[in-house]
């Protein structure tokens, strides 16, 4: 797919694949970003951590869940997403990915 939302071509394709290799080729030794920002209208909270699980833990799965919760998507969401949380490292254990700048602009 193209900038505009045009059809994929092979040169669209590789470009993306250029960008994203490029975005994940700038590291830190933590995961997070100096400033708060948004997923569309949702807030998204972004303060450093050093352990990926953690990271996506806190600042990812459990304030999704709790808006999700918030809106009305119920119990079972709420007790799946609970134990979720409790085991989630475990299920990580094995990931361990580089902190990297997947962000463009300032």
């Amino acid at each position: 797919m193209d900038r505009y939302g045009g059809a994929a071509t092979a040169d669209s394709e590789r470009r993306l694949g250029e960008g994203l290799a490029a975005l994940h080729s700038v590291t830190a030794d933590r995961f997070g970003w100096c400033h708060d920002n948004h997923i569309g209208p949702t807030p998204q909270v972004n303060g450093w951590l050093a352990e990926w699980a953690a990271f996506w833990r806190e600042r990812r799965l459990r304030p999704q869940l709790a808006l999700a919760i918030r809106r009305g998507h119920g119990d079972l969401l709420a007790d799946t997403g609970a134990r979720l949380l409790e085991v989630l490292e475990v299920l990580l254990v094995d990931h361990g990915p580089l902190p990297s700048l997947l962000r463009r602009g300032s």
